[in-house]
Formats: structure tokens, C-alpha cells, sequence
């Protein structure tokens, strides 16, 4: 169905046609109008239609069901009808009509028995308040309750072999009727995402190096463990790490021999900018020219296809794949300087990604430039800080809920955490656990 191809117009159509396009008979009441309307709306939401198309068809049977139901307020002449005044000023002891009949009067829940045509909150929610008052749902007027299940990936099945940031649950029952759902808590082990990884390919840089100009005969590649590091700079953020200076100076100290860099290279991180120097001690025996390669990974063969941001070279400050040492004839010793300063962090934030295996929704999240990467099913980004771990009831980003078109049922949900490449999150076997929330229509 396009836009073009029906009137979205409800003044153009008579009742008679209303009734039809509802699927309505003769002597039909207010709740036969919004079941009605209600399975329209169900319908609606698993068609192959456009979200625009969905969204118009949506406001026009809402439009449709007000017109209707004001024709049979207009009928009605019973005074039972409606149990509350025009302007909801409602009595301390509504008696339900007919519920003398046993000798025991029931007091009316004054919400409860509002009928739907004269009773419309439009306030909204408050902060820290769950589910939704009595109202417009969806567009269907029903009220809603919460329920939340945690969810914690040390009670995965299939434990040994399957990821704590890659979850396939089945809930033990089915959630129906849920019209939207959001994430309540989260709690992540951050310090437990490695910054530099041999899984991430982001472990390694490459010297050559040579005693003549341009004359490489010597090359070493330097693999840095798996681990997290810090800089000088950031020693205050330090848990259970090591110095990257030291570390890669050390690896350097043990190529010894004849064609060794042991005493003729050093790698230090500059006090003042921050950036990374290759350069040879005050002590070398005799100058080197020497070749530093950023696009390498731990078996030591360059790679001109990857992205330059996901080696080692890019978190030392690297931003080209090669550089070469800048002697100044053959008795000045030569040094390379990266651009950019050292930055030493595994990612800067984290997608929550659901699959509930439902259409009916909105995917708002995007790539914004074309060389990102787009994830599907993100429900929210939870931005973390340097080696620390994240624990959230709450957030100060845009969006953590999922609204549905209509109601959904839910069993089955596919959780998954990415880090700013796209790449799912390795937390070297450590667990997780978070908390969803789901409103759900009570009819």
C-alpha cells in the first residue's frame, strides 16, 4: 500500500464506510469498535509497508474508531452508560449497576470503569514512573503493566562453549502483548576488554633497519602480550596494567646478537605532547637508519588493506603506515615522532544490541559515515571510561527503550555487545548481567 492509493481523510467516508473498512456489524458496542480496531493494528504492524504508510494508517483508524464511538455516545440513553461526570469529578462510591442483585454492593475502581470515549490522559509519564496511565497506547486505549526479567550471562546454556557478549535466550514463558521494552541496568566488566589483543590483530609494530641510507637489511617485528596498557600520562587510571613504554622497550632489549636492536633503538612517550619517539639512545655504538611500519600485524607482514585504526600503530600515535628515521647524514642519529598523541583504551563505548526476532519496530540507530560500521538491532550505546567497570541503573545518553507499532509477543531474544569497530566484545571469559523492562498491554 502506498500513501497515494487511499484517502487517510476520515471526514470523506460515512459511518456505513467506517463500519465496513472496520468490519463492523449492526448493534455494535464501544469494545467491539476497539477489538476491532486493536486487530487492524496488528495486522497493520506485520504488513510489508513502509513505516510512513504504517504510521498514517495508524492516526486514520484511530480517527475512524473516535467517529464511531461518538455515534454510539450519541445513541446511548441509559444512564449506567457513563458512570462519571463530563469533567471527571468522580464520586467517593460509584456502585456498579446490576451488582445489587446478590445483596453485596461493588465499589467501582473510578479508572478502571472510565469509559474510553470520555477519559484521555495526555499528561504523559513522570520521570522514574513505569508503564503508561490509562490512554492512548499505540494508538489502542488500554492500560499497561511492567515486568522485568534480569539477565545474567554467567546462566548461559551451553556455557563452555558459547560468548558471554553473544547471548541466545529463550525465556521460559512468552511475554504477549508488549508494546515496548527498554534496558533498566547494566553492568560490565570494562577493564576485562583487552586494549591491546592478538584477537584484534592490534598487537604488533615493525622496525627495518640498516646501517646505510635506504639500505634495510635488518627487520624486527615487536609483538606486545595481550593486555591493557597505560601511558605516563594516564598512570592514575591504572588497574592491573603496565607501562607500554617499558614493555616495548624491554621486547626491543631482548634483540641481541649481530643483528640486533639491543642498545641501538628506543621507544619513549614525550612528557610534553605525548607522542610516540623512536629514537637511538645517547650511548649507540654507531648510527642507524632505520624504517618504522604501522600497518603490521603479529606474523609481520604488512597489511595495506585494513583500516590504518585498527593496528598498534594507531593507539601509538601512528596516523600512515610507514615512516622513516630522519638522519642527517651518516654520523647523526635519526628518530621518528608519531602525529598524534598515545591513547591507550580498548573502546570509548559499547552497543547493546536485541534481537527480539519482531519487524514491528523502528531500528534508529545509523552509520553516519559510509566507512562505519552499521549494526543492526542497537538498543542503546553505553559509553565507559578507562579501565573501570560500568554499572548503570541509569544514563545520560539519548535513548535505551524500544517502542513497538503494535503489541508483540517475545521468547526468544538475541543479545549482543559490539565495541566501536562493530566488532563483537571480547571480555576474556568474564560475565555480564542486565536488566530489561517490559510494558505490555492488560487488557
Amino acid at each position: 500500500m502506498t500513501s497515494s492509493s487511499f484517502d487517510f481523510n476520515v471526514h470523506n467516508y460515512s459511518n456505513e464506510e467506517l463500519e465496513d473498512l472496520l468490519g463492523l456489524q449492526k448493534s455494535y458496542s464501544v469494545n467491539d469498535i476497539m477489538t476491532n480496531k486493536q486487530k487492524l493494528c496488528i495486522q497493520l504492524a506485520s504488513a510489508p509497508s513502509s513505516t510512513q504508510v504504517q504510521s498514517q494508517m495508524s492516526e486514520f483508524l484511530d480517527a475512524a474508531s473516535k467517529c464511531l464511538i461518538a455515534a454510539v455516545a450519541k445513541g446511548a440513553t441509559k444512564a449506567h452508560d457513563i458512570y462519571f461526570d463530563s469533567v471527571h469529578n468522580f464520586p467517593n462510591n460509584t456502585v456498579i449497576p446490576g451488582s445489587a442483585a446478590d445483596g453485596h454492593f461493588v465499589i467501582a475502581d473510578a479508572y478502571r470503569m472510565t469509559p474510553l470515549e470520555n477519559y484521555e490522559n495526555l499528561g504523559g509519564l513522570k520521570i522514574g514512573e513505569y508503564g503508561a496511565p490509562p490512554g492512548k497506547i499505540n494508538p489502542i486505549k488500554y492500560s499497561t503493566i511492567v515486568s522485568s526479567i534480569n539477565i545474567d550471562s554467567r546462566f548461559r546454556p551451553n556455557y563452555y562453549n558459547s560468548k558471554s557478549t553473544d547471548l541466545h535466550i529463550t525465556l521460559p514463558e512468552r511475554i504477549d502483548n508488549i508494546v515496548s521494552y527498554r534496558v533498566g541496568s547494566i553492568e560490565i566488566p570494562f577493564y576485562a576488554i583487552y586494549s591491546v589483543s592478538e584477537l584484534n590483530g592490534n598487537n604488533a609494530i615493525q622496525i627495518l633497519w640498516g646501517t646505510a641510507a635506504g639500505a634495510y637489511t635488518h627487520t624486527f617485528t615487536i609483538v606486545i602480550p595481550d593486555g591493557n596498557y597505560y601511558t605516563t600520562a594516564d598512570v592514575t587510571n591504572v588497574v592491573a596494567s603496565a607501562s607500554i613504554e617499558k614493555t616495548i622497550n624491554t621486547i626491543l632489549d631482548s634483540n641481541t646478537g649481530a643483528g640486533g636492536l639491543s642498545g641501538l633503538l628506543n621507544f619513549h612517550i614525550d612528557q610534553i605532547s605525548g607522542k610516540s619517539v623512536f629514537s637511538q639512545p645517547a650511548g649507540a655504538a654507531t648510527p642507524i637508519y632505520f624504517k618504522v611500519i604501522a600497518n603490521v600485524r603479529s606474523n609481520g607482514t604488512p597489511n595495506y588493506d585494513a583500516p590504518l585504526l585498527s593496528f598498534l600503530g594507531w593507539n601509538l600515535g601512528f596516523r600512515n603506515a610507514e615512516y622513516i628515521s630522519n638522519n642527517n647524514g651518516s654520523l647523526h642519529f635519526g628518530a621518528v615522532v608519531s602525529e598524534a598523541l598515545v591513547a591507550f583504551k580498548a573502546t570509548s563505548y559499547i552497543f547493546i544490541a536485541i534481537d527480539d526476532y519482531n519487524n514491528s519496530v523502528n531500528d534508529y540507530y545509523s552509520a553516519v559515515f559510509s566507512d562505519s560500521f552499521a549494526i543492526n538491532n542497537v538498543i542503546t550505546r553505553v559509553n565507559v571510561g578507562v579501565l573501570r567497570e560500568i554499572s548503570e541503573a541509569s544514563s545520560t545518553q539519548l535513548n535505551r527503550q524500544r517502542n513497538f507499532f503494535g503489541p508483540v509477543n517475545i521468547q526468544k531474544l538475541r543479545i549482543t555487545l559490539y565495541d566501536n569497530f562493530g566488532r563483537i566484545v571480547d571480555l576474556n571469559n568474564m560475565d555480564w548481567n542486565m536488566e530489561l523492562i517490559f510494558e505490555c498491554v492488560y487488557g
